[in-house]
């Protein structure tokens, strides 16, 4: 495994089978990042673009949402669409999309935590912040039945869930 920046991997060229971006695609120079994630993959290599997605249709889910004020902060308003920025390097070929459901059983020390990873989260002014994560912590009410499971609709978005083969021949030199 490789911690980088996706714009400059430190790795020589067709070094990898797969590169798996999950959570993070949205923060790249897209353009740079695909052209860097083509140069280190081998032939016929994969790239996975993964994002869980909040199935809102749940109740309990769709009310975490609201207490950490996803609705009002959402970073991706509209899940973005990277198949035409992939689609218009010509180094891989086209996404195919691919949704897994999954359930999170969580502590309330779980949610406190969730709510306080979201980038949106951290910067808000301190006041606000504090209120986030204070809901977080009271939510659900105490009872004797048991903390909430986080419902997901899978990995989501027009960009996510995308195994992408690298094209043939999209080695680029130069690096």
């Amino acid at each position: 495994m490789v911690d980088a920046g996706a714009e400059a991997i430190p790795a020589t060229a067709a070094a990898f089978d797969l590169v798996t971006v999950a959570q993070a695609f949205h923060w790249f120079d897209a353009p740079v990042a695909l052209a860097e994630i083509a140069r280190v993959l081998r032939p016929g290599g994969m790239l996975a673009l993964i994002w869980n997605e909040r199935e809102e249709s749940d109740p309990v889910m769709a009310e975490f949402s609201r207490i950490i004020s996803w609705d009002e902060r959402r970073p991706l308003r509209d899940v973005a669409h990277y198949s035409p920025a992939i689609e218009r390097t010509g180094l891989f070929h086209a996404p195919e999309h691919h949704r897994f459901g999954h359930i999170e059983r969580v502590s309330r020390q779980t949610l406190v935590e969730m709510a306080a990873s979201r980038s949106y989260v951290n910067v808000m002014e301190s006041e606000e912040r504090a209120g986030v994560l204070g809901r977080s912590a009271s939510w659900p009410p105490r009872s004797p039945s048991p903390l909430p499971s986080l419902r997901y609709g899978g990995l989501h978005g027009e960009g996510a869930g995308q195994a992408l083969s690298r094209s043939p021949g999209a080695h680029r030199s130069g690096r």
